[in-house]
């Protein structure tokens, strides 16, 4: 066991409460950090970048960081360990790539700050769920929680979520990190399918690479698949045994 600090690092949307189904060790000290604009006192204002979220992270833990990110967590993690690689000792890395595509970013940001539809609802958690857990009766747990925060973020900050992904592209810029690396990647993801998670572990000097049964959102709909992925490489970078 070690004084670091894991850190935890959702979705765009997802605040929390979406770790809240994972089965983690016991004695580690974990944050789950909530975006600007994703909860009730602030907003992800325009102009807010990628970079910006991830030194305001680095500043409220002190202290080394071990750094686990889904999706939008995935590439926060990526740009933190890149800012502050002498702080970041490893990265578990899944849904996510090194490079974001910007048409369809800012797509998505002039969708969202149209308002929230229910087409644009349900079309979201098409592309984070199996049509399995969203055809559940009743509704699978996490699939119920994603809706609910889809349905309730402003779309003005969802906009500038999106938006700041646009910029998104470190490619070429993580093979001199130090940290140990772990990408995870889920044979059912449709945003970042098994290739493109292949593509992004290439991009590090070494990194381990799985597999898992799984969906994009697999924290929701696979906690338990999610949990012992996260385990084996706390396991193998110490702070777990």
């Amino acid at each position: 066991m070690t004084d670091a600090t894991l850190v935890l690092l959702t979705s765009i949307a997802l605040d929390d409460a979406s770790w809240q189904w994972l089965d983690l060790p016991a004695g580690v000290r974990v944050a789950t950090p909530v975006y600007p604009g994703h909860e009730a006192t602030s907003q992800w204002a325009p102009g807010v970048s990628l970079v910006d979220v991830a030194d305001m992270i680095a500043d409220s833990y002190p202290g080394e960081l071990d750094v686990a990110g889904i999706s939008l967590g995935g590439i926060v993690a990526q740009h933190l360990a890149v800012r502050h690689p002498g702080r970041v000792r490893s990265l578990l890395i899944a849904g996510t790539t090194a490079h974001a595509d910007p048409a369809t970013m800012l797509a998505r940001a002039e969708a969202a700050e149209a308002g929230p539809s229910e087409a644009d609802v349900e079309r979201t958690l098409g592309r984070w769920f199996t049509p399995g857990a969203l055809a559940r009766v009743p509704e699978h747990p996490g699939v119920g929680y994603a809706r609910r925060r889809l349905a309730g973020i402003p779309g003005r900050s969802l906009g500038a979520a999106w938006r700041a992904m646009a910029a998104h592209d470190l490619r070429g810029r993580m093979r001199a990190l130090g940290a140990r690396v772990t990408v995870v990647a889920g044979d059912s993801d449709q945003a970042a399918p098994v290739r493109a998670m292949r593509e992004l572990a290439a991009e590090f000097a070494q990194a381990r690479f799985e597999v898992l049964r799984a969906p994009h959102l697999m924290q929701l709909e696979t906690p338990a698949a999610f949990s012992a992925a996260l385990r084996a490489h706390l396991q193998l970078t110490g702070v777990a045994s």
